[in-house]
């Protein structure tokens, strides 16, 4: 599984940046593998307890432990052989996917439809259809904002020069608070995580252009057009 998610799910992030050649594909994979590991440390433990309990109940299985032990072996293997699979067939899937559906059909067969926690199965699956039509939202008006407010301007670069501090504060602002209030080795208040993360967008905004040049250099030394837009 750790295989498949690495070649597969974080490929499916890491992908935009390496086919618009803001990152080679060796530096990408150092930088996605580096989060990837950091997701894994502080989120983890989140959506482990929801594999291990709350998807089948396994108060059902105190009986025979052997059969559950024997029946998370099967979800296991089945599981990253699916993801190896998809990987070599070149085709974005996911280790969730994956694993939520061995989960529920070795419940099924070895306990039936009792051990199966069905309104939390349906909430997975309707984040599965939710959350593309929610990104596919999100990514549209960002986009049309930057358009905008930014790359149709006379001097884009001026511009984004001028913008770019409340462009990393929103960017940081987007997902870190979560992970500061809701990852078990952190769980910092909301107003700390608040402040944390706009602290840490500024910095970003006051070393970018650094990162800009670094980017430049990094892609002039894989042989990529270091003139090319980023």
């Amino acid at each position: 599984i750790g295989v498949g998610n690495a070649g597969n799910d974080l490929c499916n992030a890491m992908g935009v940046t390496v086919g618009s050649k803001v990152l080679p594909l060796r530096h990408a994979v150092v930088v996605g593998a580096m989060f990837d590991g950091l997701g894994a440390l502080l989120m983890g433990a989140r959506v482990t307890n929801t594999i291990s309990a709350g998807i089948v109940n396994p108060e059902i299985y105190a009986a025979d432990v052997s059969l559950l032990a024997k029946a998370m072996l099967v979800v296991m293997f089945s599981g990253g052989l699916t993801m190896l699979t998809g990987t070599f067939g070149r085709v974005p899937i996911s280790a969730h996917h994956s694993v939520v559906g061995s989960l529920v059909a070795v419940a099924l067969i070895t306990k039936g439809p009792d051990a199966v926690h069905w309104e939390l199965v349906k909430e997975i699956v309707f984040s599965w259809v939710g959350n593309p039509l929610l990104g596919m939202f999100t990514s549209c008006c960002i986009f049309v904002g930057i358009d905008k407010l930014v790359l149709k301007r006379a001097d884009p670069l001026r511009t984004f020069d001028s913008a770019r501090w409340v462009l990393y504060l929103l960017s940081f602002q987007a997902c870190l608070p979560f992970v500061l209030t809701k990852s078990p080795q952190i769980q910092v208040g909301t107003g700390t995580a608040v402040l944390i993360s706009s602290l840490i967008g500024l910095i970003f905004a006051a070393f970018s252009s650094h990162v800009l040049l670094w980017l430049r250099a990094v892609k002039t030394s894989a042989g990529h057009d270091a003139l090319a837009p980023l």
